[in-house]
This record gives C-alpha cells, sequence and structure tokens, in this order.
C-alpha cells in the first residue's frame, strides 16, 4: 500500500488466548499482547512472523509459524515452544527449502505427525513427515500437482478433504477455492465435481486455519481480503460435504482489526487456529498486524541494502 510519499507495510505477530467458550474467545479484543513477533527471533533477521499453528504432546505445546527471513526475502517455517499455551519461547528453524514456506498445517495422523505447508511456486502441495518431532521434517510425496496456497487438511467420512486457494502460473493469487478428497492420505487425490467452490471471491475463498469439528459441525476459516489483505477472518459451516455434493454458510465471527492506536492488531487478523484442550477447553492462536508507514525512498533504500546483503551472503 502507498499513500503520496509513503510505503506502508504490515507488520504481523501472533497471540494466544485459553477459555472454555470458543464463540467468546474468538473476539478480537480477547487477544490483548502478542505472545511472539519478529524480535523474539534468534539467529534470523526476521520481517515478520505469521501463521500459527499449534500441536500440543506430552504436556507441551508447540507452535509451527511462518518466519520470513528478511535477508533472503523468503519464508521458512519456526517453531516456538509453551508450557501453558500462553506463555512461548522461540526455539528454533525446523524446516527450510529452497522455495519459500509459509502456513505449516501440521497434524497427527495415526499416531504420526504430518505437515502440509504452503510451498512457494514450487507447483505441488507437499506432503511433509517429522522423522523425529518437532524438529526433523522431510517431504514424503507431492499430493496434488499446481500453485496452490494455505492448503487446509480434514479427516470425514472416512475420507482426507483438502481445501486450497489456486493460483496462476506466477503464484498471484485468484481467489478461487479449490477442494479435492481421497480415502489416502498420500495418494489417490480426486477434485470434487463442486470444485471450484468459490471463483473470484476475495472476500472468502482463501483459507485462514485449522478446520475443526465444533458442536458437530465441521467449520472452516478465510480471509477477507477485499479492501486488503489481512483485514479479518470469517467462519465457515459447512452444511453438507459429500463426494458430489457441498455447500455451506457463514457465521458472523468478530476476528478483525481493533482500529485502536498502537495495538499489534491495529490493522487486520487473517488466520486463526484452535486447538481443542480436555474438559471442553480452547487454546486459539491467532496473528495479526498493524500498518508501518515510511518514506518511500527509506523503502527503496532498505531494499537496495537487503540486495546487496543477498548478494554477498547468501549462500545459493
Amino acid at each position: 500500500m502507498f499513500k503520496g510519499e509513503k510505503h506502508v507495510s504490515p507488520v504481523w505477530s501472533i497471540s494466544t488466548y485459553k477459555g472454555k467458550n470458543l464463540m467468546e474467545i474468538l473476539k478480537s479484543d480477547k487477544f490483548k499482547e502478542p505472545v511472539l513477533t519478529k524480535n523474539d527471533i534468534r539467529g534470523i533477521k526476521a520481517e515478520f512472523i505469521a501463521d500459527p499453528f499449534i500441536v500440543k504432546e506430552n504436556d507441551e505445546y508447540y507452535m509451527f509459524f511462518e518466519l520470513l527471513d528478511k535477508l533472503e526475502q523468503k519464508g521458512c517455517i519456526g517453531l516456538a515452544t509453551s508450557k501453558n499455551g500462553l506463555e512461548w519461547k522461540y526455539d528454533k528453524v525446523v524446516l527450510k527449502e529452497k522455495y519459500h514456506l509459509s502456513y505449516p498445517y501440521v497434524f497427527k495422523h495415526e499416531e504420526e505427525y504430518y505437515m502440509i505447508p504452503e510451498c512457494g511456486e514450487s507447483g505441488y502441495i507437499k506432503l511433509y513427515y517429522s522423522k523425529s518431532f518437532p524438529y526433523q521434517w522431510e517431504c514424503v510425496t507431492d499430493l496434488i500437482e499446481g500453485n496452490y496456497g494455505d492448503a487446509s487438511i480434514i479427516t470425514y467420512d472416512n475420507k482426507f478433504w483438502i481445501f486450497a486457494e489456486k493460483m496462476d502460473s506466477k503464484g498471484n493469487r485468484n481467489c478461487n477455492l479449490h477442494l479435492y478428497y481421497s480415502e489416502n492420505l498420500k495418494y489417490g487425490w480426486i477434485e470434487h465435481p463442486k470444485s471450484p467452490l468459490i471463483v473470484g471471491d476475495s472476500s472468502k475463498a482463501r483459507p485462514a486455519g485449522r478446520i475443526i469439528l465444533f458442536n458437530n459441525d465441521i467449520i472452516r476459516f478465510s480471509q477477507n481480503d477485499l479492501d486488503y489483505y489481512g483485514k479479518n477472518v470469517n467462519m465457515h459451516k459447512v452444511t453438507k460435504l459429500t463426494i458430489e455434493d457441498y455447500d455451506e454458510e457463514v457465521i458472523k465471527l468478530d476476528l478483525s482489526g481493533t482500529g485502536i492506536e498502537k495495538q499489534w492488531n491495529k490493522d487486520g487478523m487473517h488466520q486463526v487456529d484452535c486447538c481443542e484442550l480436555d474438559d471442553d477447553e480452547w487454546l486459539v492462536a491467532v496473528d495479526g498486524h498493524y500498518f508501518n508507514e515510511i518514506s518511500k525512498l527509506e523503502h527503496k533504500i532498505n531494499r537496495a541494502i537487503i540486495k546487496i546483503k543477498r548478494k554477498f551472503f547468501v549462500k545459493r
């Protein structure tokens, strides 16, 4: 975004909240302060962090997230840990590839951990397996060919289902939501006859976090990027999901920018991960941003410096 002689860019951070009423938790004002920011990252100069996904294993919480390397201008997957879900400590980068990585959708299947990260312009939706959780990850197969963003998986009716936004050949978002299904996680993926489910609608096509079961309903989240990227999060209740048909309805959700000056999520939010704990308790992770405004000249100088450093210090 540009305003006159200014360059405006979003500064993303991550926050969490724990409670028993999920719909009450999913409000912007519950997330008072970030629990993790770019300033917590060590070893890499981070431009921002976003896209949190949380799993709990052996009384420890693990948060996987996108970390944008400022020098390389490429995303990798970072890890933070917590004992209570509210106080987090950055650990390290756990996955880095030649292509951009983000949206580390981590899930457990048959007592093993897998991840479907967004893989930039690799040309596939890829499945990663944890050889030694949570640190060692390797790609085990290409699931679906094409440039897709924010692939989100769920198991339902003895099948796997992937919702993903289709990108064009240059990696540009085109606001189309596609749906695939398979009886096997690693192969046999078929595009749904109703796919694309959404065409040309930036207000609800792009996935925005883990798909969950809540009150026996399938709930998916989407980004509203109609006015600008990262404005707010929508909630959708899936009312029909079969291999022949699909339908959903929008549920009102208050997960957006607060509009309050100097708040970490003043200008928007674009992802939520709802982790169900014991006793009907939920741990919810979100990301949010505020717009940082600098002069166009300063922005150009900063980018020029990054290009020079990348030329001399980044290994190819």
